[in-house]
């Protein structure tokens, strides 16, 4: 996992919170995630290592693209050998990994469950190595393997494809968050494999009181709206290059804000990606947002430049009447805390989810967002937020319900092996 997104930070107590419920309080959970030391620092109440496969994939020399790919396959042959030793009762074969590596394989070994956290990773954009020498870990240790609730693809590379498609056949079960993952992993395990689909598992931190408050306060014509924006740089445009695509993307963003500002609202740029310096920080792209707006605008905004955790974001989100969000776990964790969020999307698994609370055509795409128009769509959604609040925040609470039921699925799979 990425625990320094504060996304990802709510992926993880998500997870969690559903199988503490399925399996009981008296279990042990670990987290293996990409960088344990600062992820500690944020979550020190969390038992916290690095992924075994991250290890095991990294390289030497990696600005020498020979020497740093040949280092990388060496590193990962050394390892599998140790494991796979091990895994047939030569634990010795563990010396030939670095400490800090014993100790996670051996945490692998004694585990009775392993679970592939949730979110996005598994797609062509990011790559998949390191992802797949985790699963063959598992796999060769003869440890359950189960896929929590994600968005997976798209996966035209032939060989992400195929070795994905592995560890798809070989996992116990298989949740996704929307339709267009499960036809991606049909096609990639190219047999019938256990997959379910449930909501992300962030919905499992719904304060039910925050929703029914946030309900009310939907319906209510405000003084002084206050408004929370979170924004990202993105460099995977489809249809037009990065540079012509952001540019559009700013300029949206910005009419948005000089409207609300317009309008006598208090506007927060604040983010999930914000500072830790070892993770992506959102707070860069706000500047080059803000420096699109009128002067006398530029002072009128506030921007949150701090790390800020999944439960504390919950608590500041509650206090706002609107979420803009382009990351998709802003506007989740918005709506945990009774805020609607209207939402610009980047990849499709935020048009699913909105498409689940009825919303989808107050969807806008990253790929097409036009100022003019994402204003109106802007002002027609407040507009008419006192008659959708009902039905979306009803949608969110379902959305909770359903995504307990992950843990019930994991275990009655653990059940059958």
């Amino acid at each position: 996992m990425v625990v320094l997104n504060g996304g990802d930070g709510a992926i993880m107590q998500g997870t969690i919170e559903i199988l503490r419920k399925a399996f009981g309080e008296d279990c042990r959970f670990v987290v293996f995630a990409s960088d344990p030391v600062a992820s500690a620092r944020a979550y020190p109440e969390t038992e916290i290592h690095e992924t075994l496969g991250l290890a095991a994939s990294r390289a030497r020399w990696e600005q020498l693209r020979f020497i740093g790919g040949l280092s990388r396959r060496l590193r990962a042959l050394r390892y599998r050998f140790a494991t796979r030793l091990a895994a047939h009762g030569v634990m010795a074969a563990l010396l030939l990994l670095p400490k800090k590596d014993r100790i996670s394989a051996r945490l692998y070994m004694s585990s009775d469950l392993i679970v592939s956290g949730g979110g996005t990773y598994l797609k062509d954009q990011y790559g998949i190595r390191s992802q797949y020498l985790d699963y063959e870990f598992t796999l060769s240790f003869g440890k359950p393997l189960a896929f929590f609730t994600q968005s997976i693809g798209p996966l035209k590379i032939a060989q992400n494809k195929a070795l994905i498609g592995r560890s798809f056949r070989g996992a116990g079960i298989i949740l996704v968050r929307d339709e267009p993952s499960e036809k991606c992993v049909r096609d990639a395990a190219k047999r019938n494999v256990p997959i379910r689909r449930f909501p992300d598992a962030a919905f499992a931190l719904v304060d039910k009181d925050k929703i029914e408050g946030g309900r009310m306060q939907a319906k209510e014509t405000r003084e002084k709206m206050r408004v929370v924006v979170s924004v990202r740089e993105w460099q995977h445009f489809a249809s037009k290059p990065n540079t012509e695509g952001m540019r559009a993307y700013r300029q949206s963003i910005a009419a948005a804000v000089a409207w609300l500002l317009e309008a006598g609202a208090d506007v927060t740029f604040m983010s999930s990606c914000q500072g830790i310096g070892e993770y992506d920080d959102d707070s860069a792209e706000v500047d080059r947002i803000v420096n699109l707006l009128e002067i006398e605008y530029r002072d009128a905004v506030t921007i949150r430049r701090d790390f800020v955790r999944y439960d504390d974001l919950i608590e500041e989100l509650a206090s706002f009447d609107l979420c803009i969000g382009t990351r998709m776990h802003m506007c989740i964790l918005s709506l945990c805390a009774g805020t609607p969020a209207l939402p610009v999307s980047y990849e499709f698994k935020t048009r699913e989810l909105f498409g689940r609370l009825q919303l989808s055509d107050r969807v806008t795409d990253i790929e097409t967002i036009e100022p003019v128009a994402f204003v109106n769509n802007l002002e027609n959604f407040l507009a008419d937020m006192p008659r959708l609040a009902d039905s979306v925040f009803d949608s969110v609470l379902a959305l909770r319900d359903e995504a307990y039921l992950a843990g019930d699925a994991i275990r009655e799979a653990l059940a059958k092996k």
